[in-house]
């Protein structure tokens, strides 16, 4: 099968299935919907998307919110407070908590220290996260979020406190166990506050045992956390050496981590999932 179009990590995973005598075949023309028969029966690969987490988790880990709650008392997670646009109406208006982003603005100032992180509660790839060191940035930020002229508006907006964060991971992690740790190396702060969003950004493999074992010690205290089944974890250690666990997301992406180490460097971490779907009853 020609997969020479098809985006790099749906080539990685043709590459696994190959690796293992698995027939698998391409839904779509471009190869990024694969079908891969397993012990009978077809499971769906859709870009980043897998058959191993249900609808469920996977809407857990798309609102932050939802996360957080789930979370907080099991992992270290900064704290996080929501607030609902005012200026929704039917079914989401009974989840309005404040009459007007001035209002917000106010619980902010009272629950937070400056500078403190605005984000979307629904947003992915640093896209409307915005850090801000005064109440004037803050309501610019809520109204930004806000704004339903725009293509990602959000209903939602989310508070958080500010880390200061040292180094950033990316953590995937397969029924609990860690099958890739790399780090978002950043060359020079930009705009983005995602480190591989802004220009001169690098994944970088981390093999240095000390480093999983502080991860593998946060991940075992988190019975909820060890029930999903196929996890990108965003994780940061502060300037101070304290670690942090700051998103989650089921369909983590692969592009800059394959720009900068190539398909095969994924490879392994697709023919572990493949075999636990192997052994699977």
């Amino acid at each position: 099968m020609n997969m020479e179009n098809a985006k790099p990590n749906m080539r990685a995973l043709a590459q696994a299935c190959e690796a293992l005598s698995l027939p698998y075949k391409a839904v779509d023309e471009y190869g990024d919907f694969l079908a891969v028969t397993i012990n009978g029966a077809d499971r769906y690969f859709v870009n980043t998307r897998t058959p191993l987490n249900d609808e469920g988790v996977g809407e857990v880990c798309v609102n932050k919110v939802y996360t957080y709650m789930l979370l907080k008392d099991e992992l270290p997670m900064p704290e996080t407070r929501s607030y609902i646009d005012p200026s929704v109406d039917g079914m989401l208006l009974k989840y309005v908590n404040h009459g007007s982003v001035k209002e917000i603005v106010a619980d902010i100032e009272h629950a937070f220290t400056f500078p403190v992180i605005l984000k979307m509660n629904a947003g992915s790839q640093g896209k409307h996260v915005y850090k801000c060191d005064s109440l004037r940035k803050v309501a610019r930020s809520i109204k930004s979020v806000f704004n339903k002229k725009q293509r990602n508006y959000d209903f939602s907006v989310l508070a958080q406190a500010y880390i200061d964060v040292a180094h950033e991971y990316r953590v995937l992690l397969l029924d609990g166990e860690i099958v890739l740790l790399y780090e978002k190396v950043v060359a020079e702060k930009g705009k983005n506050l995602s480190p591989l969003h802004n220009e001169g950004g690098k994944a970088v493999v981390i093999t240095d045992e000390s480093i999983h074992q502080s991860v593998k010690t946060i991940i075992e205290g988190s019975p909820h956390l060890k029930q999903m089944r196929w996890i990108g974890l965003d994780v940061a250690q502060d300037a101070e050496g304290k670690w942090w666990i700051l998103e989650l997301n089921t369909h983590p992406g692969f592009s800059y981590f394959i720009r900068d180490n190539g398909e095969a460097a994924l490879v392994p971490v697709y023919i572990k999932m493949l075999q636990k779907l192997q052994h699977e009853k």
